[in-house]
């Protein structure tokens, strides 16, 4: 039996892990780099050029060696697994059982060319022409002669006939080594390879695959998963010590998940817009953290230390919420210049903690320490009058709409209690 290539990478990958944390840590991003390591079974390095790894992650995915996927509430089992689908055709409905895009991987993945019975009745006149002159790998030529349940040809010389018998074809075709391995060049190897590369019966189960689920908290898992949250299990996978396959419910088909396909999955810790992560998610995947990483950033923009604005953004965040509300780096990575750092507040991040304190301005202006960017909002108080004289303690907020200095940027991150002692 051939060695599987992946049984190193079991050791170094884990089958299913999710990437999680707050928005803006890369989790995303950082897919790419898990996937090629696996498929690759290396490391990749910090230094290596992001183009030429993303070059790669989409060749990967064209071949089929990836598949990415985005969970939403409305996903559901028919779309990963398999489901019933009604197809019309000339006025008339048709319903078939359609396989969801983890069933068609685990397929994928499991495709081996050990399949010396079905290709009994293989005829070689789909593959060969009488009077085609073929050319091994060395330069040996020779020409086909005849063709019936054995191929007859003649070597180059025109002198020697021989015979390529079907029977050892076949056993040709089964051999995983000599249908990769260049060294082997006889006249009937390379019929064979032939053969091979035209019906593409690739053994897939020596490489590794992988399915990134993007935001997989934000489905249904149980009804997403269903019976395959046990199949995921590292010892439930075929070929694992307590191997487990299931009648699927639609094509009553019966199935089980390989061991060389590997789930990556992102989660937004900040996201509370569905119920706690299931449990039996919890119990199956390795969990990986990915945090806030203020060194990535210039601590010189125009005078402004991103280092240190995020940083102190971050440290009252998590003081007035949590740490999953904090905000990543990528969020200012590509600030270069002043008037990036003003598109980036008023455009991502002060919306983003709008959303965090549910619009409440006051915690908003104390995570930006009472910067000047928002300030309270006195132009209709003329209408509210007949409010105020009853209630007072409110304060309506709004964004300003000033140019916003370095200064300002820099006010967020000074610390004004120690100044004061100092002057003092």
């Amino acid at each position: 039996m051939t060695e599987k290539a992946n049984s190193k990478n079991r050791q170094a990958y884990p089958l299913n892990q999710i990437l999680y944390g707050p928005p803006g840590t890369g989790k995303t991003f950082n897919t790419v780099n898990k996937a090629i390591e696996i498929i690759e079974n290396r490391v990749v390095r910090d230094d290596e050029d992001r183009k030429e790894l993303k070059e790669k992650f989409e060749e990967y995915k064209a071949a089929g060696q990836i598949e990415f996927v985005t969970f939403h509430q409305s996903y559901g089992y028919e779309e990963f697994m398999e489901g019933i689908k009604a197809e019309t055709k000339d006025d008339n409905i048709s319903y078939e059982v359609k396989s969801g895009i983890f069933k068609k991987l685990c397929e994928t993945a499991s495709a081996e060319k050990h399949i010396l019975q079905d290709l009994e009745d293989l005829d070689f006149n789909n593959f060969f022409k009488i009077g085609e002159i073929l050319e091994t790998k060395r330069g040996k030529k020779f020409k086909i002669l005849e063709i019936d349940e054995d191929i007859t040809f003649e070597h180059e010389n025109g002198t020697t006939k021989s015979t390529a018998y079907r029977k050892t074809i076949l056993e040709h075709l089964k051999d995983v080594k000599k249908m990769t391995d260049e060294k082997y060049y006889s006249s009937q190897v390379y019929m064979a390879r032939k053969i091979y590369k035209q019906l593409n019966l690739e053994d897939n189960t020596n490489k590794n695959y992988i399915l990134i689920i993007d935001e997989i908290n934000r489905g249904n898992i149980s009804k997403i998963f269903g019976e395959l949250i046990t199949l995921i299990e590292d010892g439930k996978r075929v070929g694992g010590d307590e191997e487990l396959k299931i009648t699927l419910p639609y094509s009553n088909e019966s199935f089980g998940v390989p061991n060389n396909l590997y789930i990556i999955g992102t989660m937004n810790t900040a996201d509370r817009s569905i119920a706690p992560i299931d449990t039996a998610l919890r119990r199956r995947f390795i969990f990986e953290e990915m945090v806030p990483k203020p060194e990535l950033l210039s601590d010189d923009i125009s005078g402004i230390d991103l280092q240190k604005l995020l940083e102190a953004i971050n440290t009252r965040i998590e003081y007035l919420y949590d740490r999953d509300h904090t905000i990543g780096h990528s969020y200012l990575m590509d600030v270069g210049t002043l008037d990036d750092l003003r598109f980036a507040f008023k455009n991502k991040i002060i919306p983003l903690l709008a959303e965090y304190f549910y619009e409440d301005f006051e915690n908003i202006n104390l995570v930006l320490n009472d910067n000047g960017f928002i300030k309270s909002k006195k132009d209709n108080d003329k209408y509210l009058s007949n409010i105020t004289n009853r209630l007072s303690g409110k304060t309506i907020y709004q964004i300003s709409d000033s140019e916003w200095k370095a200064q300002d940027f820099i006010k967020i991150y000074e610390n004004s209690a120690d100044e004061e002692v100092s002057n003092s």
